[in-house]
């Protein structure tokens, strides 16, 4: 198998390969693919080590596959090991990544992107999550579409954009206007400004319940209050800003 892998890359006649195989020897083979610029595709059985399937640029599990006749065969050089052995130096098999992981994955990169001003569509967050966990299709978690699996979690929701769909974070119930009014009246109630910004984060998750800031696409207190137009952070003190 090693051998005709090898045959056919230095024919020049192909991009990628499908290496079809639940052992671990197959991992070397599959990293040389990709040193020489191949697109490697991996098959196996849900036994096979987390080596070969991270060498991969992505893994796709035999058994999740079966399960769906309507699947389509991958077109190109599939290479097949049909006499692999086991024995009890074979690592364990992993079990595929968590969900909860998945979806604070995708937190990050919507965090990340609102951080810098950008949108986060549906098939950057498919990229992102191919790349990071080469195991990653939706039918191993019950799903036929990524748009499906996405909106099956809590936090998280799709908005149509042209072609292509925007993933955003569920934003809560309070408005921005309503949270501009509570930090206005909030500053000027302690004279114009609040010398410790933890004490401004406080008030407002007191005084709305379940207030995150991340529902806004922040990471921190600091960009968020920041993202307003009327108030400035120095030196950790919250203040207004002088109108000209």
């Amino acid at each position: 198998m090693i051998i005709d892998a090898m045959d056919i890359l230095y024919s020049n006649h192909v991009e990628g390969f499908c290496l079809v195989s639940s052992d671990s020897d197959f991992t070397k083979l599959a990293q040389r693919l990709r040193e020489s610029g191949m697109y490697v595709l991996g098959m196996g059985e849900q036994k096979t080590p987390s080596s070969f399937r991270v060498a991969c640029d992505s893994f796709k599990i035999l058994e999740i596959i079966s399960q769906n006749e309507d699947d389509a065969v991958p077109s190109g050089n599939v290479i097949s090991d049909s006499s692999v052995r086991y024995g009890s130096s074979i690592e364990e098999p992993p079990a595929i990544t968590s969900k909860s992981e998945i979806e604070r994955t995708v937190s990050r990169i919507l965090t990340e992107n609102n951080d810098h001003g950008k949108n986060t569509t549906l098939s950057e967050v498919g990229n992102i999550l191919q790349k990071k966990f080469s195991e990653f299709d939706v039918r191993n978690y019950g799903y036929s579409k990524l748009s499906t699996f996405l909106e099956s979690m809590d936090d998280i929701k799709l908005i149509k954009a042209g072609h292509n769909y925007l993933v955003k974070e569920k934003h809560g119930t309070i408005s921005r206007p309503e949270i501009e009014k509570f930090l206005t009246e909030f500053i000027q109630n302690n004279s114009g400004r609040v010398d410790n910004l933890s004490i401004v984060h406080e008030a407002l998750r007191s005084h709305f319940q379940g207030f995150d800031v991340k529902q806004y696409g922040y990471s921190r207190i600091s960009s968020f209050i920041n993202s307003f137009k009327k108030f400035k952070i120095s030196n950790n003190t919250v203040q207004m800003k002088e109108r000209n």
